[in-house]
């Protein structure tokens, strides 16, 4: 796991923290969480892998994600203030949903490069999954929260608009 993982997961951390106190809702707070992580995918991404059982893992883990994300949106509130300002404001278990997610990454770099290698090897063998297909699930992981989560927003914050 390098540094440049880690600080981009604690951006991701902080970004819904702030929202514990209440943000604008807009653009920005809905878009930028997917600038990062999709920055971060083209890194990381070489490609798709559909050997063995690598498809069914990529396509488990995006479920993964978007349940997360989805979970997130609901979990959070999203009003119009006394300005008429459209706001968001995450809930802990909004928050709890989102840090779930990235520390299920991080924990598994962080087993996979702290001892656990062997062992996901093992089970890779096992299941005919490549380390591709390890690295495409985890990223569509991250994409299918980002994007669910945003989408989830993205539509009541439309609806309050429209409202208005």
């Amino acid at each position: 796991m390098d540094t440049t993982t880690l600080l981009i997961s604690a951006g991701l951390v902080v970004m819904i923290v702030r929202q514990l106190r209440g943000r604008r809702l807009g653009f920005i707070t809905i878009g930028l969480p997917l600038v990062i992580v999709a920055a971060f995918s083209v890194d990381y991404l070489h490609g798709i892998s559909t050997q063995g059982a690598d498809l069914t893992l990529e396509v488990a883990c995006a479920l993964i994600g978007v349940l997360l994300g989805a979970l997130c949106a609901v979990f959070t509130t999203v009003f119009r203030n006394a300005a008429g300002v459209v706001m968001c404001k995450a809930t802990p278990l909004a928050l709890a949903l989102w840090v779930i997610g990235i520390a299920a990454r991080i924990g598994f770099q962080l087993f996979a490069t702290n001892g656990g290698g062997p062992a996901i090897m093992a089970f890779s063998a096992a299941n005919h999954i490549s380390i591709d297909g390890w690295t495409a699930a985890l990223i569509f992981m991250s994409l299918g929260e980002v994007l669910a989560r945003g989408a989830g927003l993205g539509m009541r914050w439309l609806l309050l608009n429209r409202a208005a």
